[in-house]
């Protein structure tokens, strides 16, 4: 189905090595928030502080029991591009792209596992559409490092 894929998560302690200068700046800004924690709390990211890139934003909740991702924000660049909005849904509501649904959750469910951020790069033909993303996702949760929300850069066919 892939027509390729390539991922940089952080191993071992490393850190994701985004290609695009928003994502890079946006790993930063994680990283300035997070201070000395394994992440920052979604209490300290002011959205303002990453306009340059906030119309190719997610946010997830986390819930449990069982593990879902709702969708608090998705930013209008990925609405124009996606052709729907899901903001207040679950993510598996996303009925109509199955399989994209599915990477989204395995991404998303591996920072919950790990507590740390994911990078993303992919060009691959999924549900009868030519996909070509990066995108890079980060953890914010507690002091303890339980994850309550990942937030998402995501830039689709060169936006």
């Amino acid at each position: 189905m892939g027509i390729e894929a390539t991922t940089s998560e952080a191993e071992e302690g490393g850190e994701p090595r985004p290609d695009d200068a928003r994502l890079q700046r946006l790993l930063a800004y994680w990283n300035d928030r997070r201070g000395d924690r394994s992440m920052p709390s979604r209490a300290i990211i002011d959205p303002l502080d990453f306009a340059y890139i906030l119309g190719n934003v997610v946010l997830f909740g986390v819930e449990r029991d069982p593990l879902r991702f709702r969708i608090r924000l998705q930013g209008s660049t990925l609405v124009q591009r996606l052709g729907f909005d899901l903001t207040g849904r679950l993510l598996d509501d996303l009925t109509g792209m199955p399989n994209f649904r599915d990477l989204i959750k395995v991404a998303a469910t591996a920072v919950v596992a790990a507590g740390r951020p994911i990078h993303r790069r992919r060009n691959m033909i999924m549900d009868d559409r030519l996909l070509r993303y990066e995108a890079l996702l980060l953890p914010l949760g507690t002091p303890e490092g339980a994850v309550e929300h990942v937030l998402i850069g995501c830039l689709m066919n060169g936006a």
